[in-house]
């Protein structure tokens, strides 16, 4: 049902590996999603207020830490939530 929306491309930047020297490696995917400037404030895990400046929903698995470019810009994920349908995951809501 949400795949009708998702008719946007973005690339997620996902961290794969960090070496014995502490170098790390990333992966970059492209993914389907629906893109939506929108500000507000949130509340991060550590407890800080940041402001979030889009979000975009997408079917794929995203994580705080991970990045989204979308229109040559990129933003890092400040917050993830899973959104249900009746009885399953529908998507992921992901605030940048």
């Amino acid at each position: 049902m949400i795949d009708d929306y998702l008719n946007q491309t973005a690339t997620l930047k996902q961290q794969a590996s960090v070496a014995a020297d502490g170098s790390r490696t990333y992966t970059l995917t492209t993914i389907e999603c629906r893109f939506e400037p929108k500000y507000q404030q949130v509340t991060t895990r550590d407890g800080e207020t940041v402001v979030s400046n889009a979000r975009i929903f997408t079917l794929a698995h995203v994580a705080i830490g991970d990045a989204i470019t979308f229109a040559s810009r990129t933003w890092p994920v400040v917050a993830v939530f899973e959104r249900y349908g009746r009885d399953s995951l529908s998507h992921y809501e992901v605030l940048l």
